[in-house]
C-alpha cells in the first residue's frame, strides 16, 4: 500500500482520536462520558497498530513521529502519567538531541550556507569600500578599530565578570530564540537573522583586517565563537524546519505538519540551551580576560568545537538513526 493511500484511509480516525485527546488534556478523564472513553481506548489500540505498521513499512517518513507522539500522549491517560526523571533529561541530551541533529542536518547546512555567503560577501564589500561597514556596525566600534583598540578591552574592568556573563547569556538566548521563532514567517525571518549576523561578522573581520587587528579580534572570539555560532546555526536550522513545514505540509494539514515537524525543531532548541550557558560563561570570564594567554583561548575554543561536533555526529550513532 502506498503511503498516501494509507494516510487517506486512516486520517479521519487519527483526527477523531486527537480531538478526544485534546479534550482530555484540556479537561480531565472524569469530564468525558464512558462512551467517549471507550471510543478513545479503541482508537488508541488502532493507532498503536498503525504505528507498528508505519515503523515496519514506512520507517523513513515523518509520519512515524506524528503517530508516536499521539500514542505517547494517549498512554499517559490510559496508564497514568509518567514523571519526568533526571534519567529522561539525561537521555534526551545524550541521545535524542544528537540523533535529531543528524536527522535534520541538511537544515543546519542550509543555515551555514546562508550565514557564510552573507559573511563572505560583506567581507569582500568592506575590503573594497570601507564605508560599507557603516551600514551595519556602530560608529563607536569602527572608531575603536581605527585606533587599534578592541571595543571589548574594558568589559571585565568596568563590569564584574558575573554581570557580563549574565548579560551575554541573555543576549545569546534572545538571538537563538528569535532565529527559531522567525521560522514561523515561512523561514524568511530565520534567513534574515542569518544574513544579518553573517554580514555583521564579515564586516568586523574585514575592518580588523584593514587595520591589522585580526589577532586581537580572534583572541577575543575564538574561545566562545565556534560553539556560540554553532548553537545559533542549530537554532536557525530549527527555524527553517518550521518554515518548510508551513510551505510544504505534504499529505497533512498545515497545522498537523507544523505540530509534527515542530517536535524536531523544539528538540534542537532545547538541546542547545546548556551549550548557550557554557558560551555565556566563557565569553564573560575567559574571552575578555587578560589573565588567559591567546594560546589557552584557542585551545578552549577549538577543543570545545571538536568535542561538540563529535558528540553530535557520533554519539549513539546507529541507534534508531534513519
Amino acid at each position: 500500500m502506498k503511503i498516501n493511500t494509507f494516510i487517506s484511509s486512516r486520517k479521519e480516525k487519527w483526527k477523531g482520536y486527537e480531538n478526544i485527546l485534546i479534550d482530555l488534556e484540556k479537561k480531565n478523564v472524569n469530564y468525558l462520558s464512558k462512551g467517549k472513553l471507550r471510543e478513545f481506548a479503541l482508537l488508541y489500540r488502532a493507532l498503536s497498530t498503525d504505528l507498528a505498521y508505519v515503523k515496519t513499512y514506512y520507517p523513513k517518513y515523518d509520519l512515524k513521529e506524528y503517530l508516536n507522539g499521539l500514542v505517547t500522549r494517549g498512554y499517559t491517560f490510559l496508564h497514568g502519567r509518567k514523571r519526568t526523571k533526571a534519567k529522561d533529561i539525561w537521555e534526551f541530551y545524550v541521545k535524542d538531541f544528537p540523533r535529531t541533529f543528524r536527522k535534520e542536518k541538511k537544515y543546519f547546512f542550509m543555515a551555514l550556507a546562508v550565514f557564510l555567503a552573507a559573511g563572505i560577501i560583506a567581507y569582500i564589500l568592506t575590503i573594497l569600500n570601507e564605508n560599507f561597514a557603516r551600514y551595519f556596525v556602530s560608529g563607536g566600534i569602527i572608531e575603536h578599530i581605527k585606533q587599534n583598540k578592541m571595543w571589548t578591552d574594558n568589559i571585565g574592568v568596568i563590569f564584574p565578570s558575573s554581570i557580563v556573563s549574565a548579560q551575554i547569556l541573555t543576549n545569546n538566548i534572545t538571538v537563538t530564540f528569535i532565529a527559531f521563532a522567525y521560522g514561523i514567517m515561512f523561514g524568511i525571518g530565520t534567513a534574515y537573522i542569518l544574513v544579518i549576523n553573517g554580514i555583521n561578522l564579515g564586516v568586523v573581520i574585514a575592518l580588523t583586517t584593514i587595520y591589522g587587528m585580526n589577532n586581537k579580534l580572534f583572541n577575543f572570539i575564538v574561545a566562545h565563537g565556534i560553539l556560540e555560532i554553532s548553537i545559533i546555526l542549530i537554532a536557525s536550522a530549527a527555524g527553517l524546519i518550521i518554515g518548510e513545514a508551513l510551505i510544504d505540509p505534504k499529505n497533512l494539514k498545515r497545522s498537523d505538519n507544523l505540530k509534527l515537524r515542530g517536535k524536531s525543531a523544539i528538540k534542537l532548541i532545547l538541546g542547545g540551551i546548556p551549550f548557550l550557558i557554557l558560551c555565556g560563561f566563557i565569553e564573560g570570564y575567559i574571552s575578555p580576560s587578560i589573565l588567559y594567554p591567546p594560546a589557552f583561548k584557542y585551545f578552549v575554543g577549538i577543543s570545545l568545537g571538536i568535542i561538540f561536533y563529535l558528540f553530535l555526529l557520533l554519539n549513539h550513532k546507529g541507534e534508531n538513526d534513519e
